[in-house]
């Protein structure tokens, strides 16, 4: 899948222009949702800091995953390298935003 999302990035300039539109406006977005979220959840105490620990270790996770699934799908060439790296840090941030979402209406609740 992501030699396919390769070579359609290569048939055209706009391909690779929609591509990192796409993911930088993921990246942005997750990232104001975060800090956000974050300063809803008030201030720094355990049970904040405790919140982020699980919001940090998903993101962690979610680039892990991510990674190992390019390292393992992926065969020698790859044109556009440095886009597939940086998809995966905005699907982390979306992973952590999803979960900064989830922990702060379960603490309202």
């Amino acid at each position: 899948m992501i030699e396919f999302i390769d070579t359609w990035m290569s048939e055209s300039g706009s391909n690779l222009n929609v591509f990192i539109a796409v993911t930088l406006t993921v990246f942005a977005v997750s990232t104001l949702l975060i800090i956000i979220f974050n300063k809803k959840l008030g201030e720094t105490d355990e049970r904040k800091r405790l919140i982020q620990l699980k919001v940090n270790q998903g993101m962690y996770i979610t680039l892990l995953a991510f990674l190992f699934f390019m390292i393992a799908t992926v065969g020698g060439s790859l044109d556009h390298t440095k886009q597939f790296l940086l998809f995966g840090i905005s699907l982390s941030l979306f992973a952590g935003a999803c979960l900064c979402i989830y922990h702060y209406y379960k603490e309202r609740v």
